[in-house]
């Protein structure tokens, strides 16, 4: 806005000098100027030069004629004539000069204000075209602004969608890869479980006559409960292994069991299985993982409530699992 006030102002100072010269021209062409007599004024006009000299030429001739006093009268009236004459062509000369020098000064000035009004005109309309084609600039800048703009709204937006794609395929992935290795894992222990159960098969196959002790499952467990630190840990392919050589030694062992009146818990099953292979209290502590005295209230416990004995003790609960 400040650029396009300055350039308006330097218009404005380019017409108004343009004027100013063109009224200067005027000037020069009007002091330049020389008219040429009208033929209408009087004779006597035409003929002199200075008013004075010649008036006092002309008092002498008649002077030199008329010596008389009716002859000094009769020329005074004929020099105060001619005299008014002279001044009167001299007036109108000088009116018509004036009438000239006022007629010069409205065409040039008329001539001033047409330059000047035609070069505003034509400033006007430059600068309205200057104006239309900022205005077209700005148009375009903008319309490419909205455009960028919307392009980059749109670049985001994509990026925004592969992102998204990338981090759900990315979470896929891992979902699938968790599946897999849990799957795996499944794998691993179905196949370690199956190796135990063949490996027990055939020793059972060789050793059918030999007591539970001598099974490897049940060395493995002695060697558990035998450790310095007090602490089994015993996977759960080893519990099922160990249920499962029991089922084939003993068929009825945990049919018997279901039989009675009592639901029995993993622990209190696994000490149950435990004290079927010969294991003391103290071993059967380490290996599940509680003290001696805990091992022996259960055992008490379920004497009483499964074997209803009004005096339940351990060893009456011992008897009956080795019984069956």
């Amino acid at each position: 806005m400040h650029y396009r006030l300055n350039d308006a102002l330097r218009r404005v100072r380019v017409g108004l000098l343009s004027a100013g010269l063109s009224g200067l021209l005027s000037v020069i062409l009007l002091s330049a100027w020389h008219r040429p007599v009208p033929a209408s004024l009087p004779v006597a006009a035409c003929s002199l030069i200075d008013v004075r000299s010649d008036s006092a030429v002309a008092f002498l001739q008649i002077g030199a004629d008329t010596a008389s006093a009716p002859g000094r009268m009769h020329a005074g009236f004929l020099y105060d004539y001619h005299l008014k004459e002279k001044e009167i062509a001299a007036l109108r000369l000088q009116h018509v000069r004036n009438r000239q020098t006022l007629r010069l000064f409205a065409v040039a000035g008329l001539l001033a204000i047409l330059s000047f009004a035609c070069y505003w005109r034509y400033n006007k309309r430059k600068c309205f075209q200057l104006e239309m084609r900022w205005l077209d600039v700005k148009r375009i800048q903008h319309e490419a602004e909205c455009q960028s703009a919307a392009s980059m709204e749109k670049c985001k937006a994509y990026i925004g969608k592969l992102e998204a794609e990338l981090e759900a395929i990315r979470l896929t992935h891992q979902r699938e890869q968790a599946s897999l290795w849990k799957k795996l894992q499944a794998a691993q222990e179905r196949c370690r479980i199956l190796e135990l159960q063949l490996s027990s098969k055939l020793e059972l196959c060789t050793q059918t006559d030999q007591p539970l002790t001598a099974l490897s499952i049940v060395r493995r467990l002695s060697k558990k409960a035998r450790s310095p630190q007090g602490v089994a840990n015993v996977s759960a392919s080893e519990w099922k292994l160990l249920k499962s050589w029991i089922s084939l030694c003993y068929p009825d062992f945990f049919t018997k069991l279901d039989s009675l009146c009592y639901r029995f818990k993993e622990k209190e099953m696994c000490m149950n299985m435990l004290i079927k292979a010969g294991f003391a209290p103290s071993e059967i502590a380490v290996l599940l993982g509680h003290p001696v005295q805990t091992i022996t209230t259960m055992r008490r416990r379920l004497s009483q409530s499964a074997l209803e004995h009004l005096r339940p003790t351990p060893q009456q609960w011992d008897d009956f699992i080795n019984s069956l």
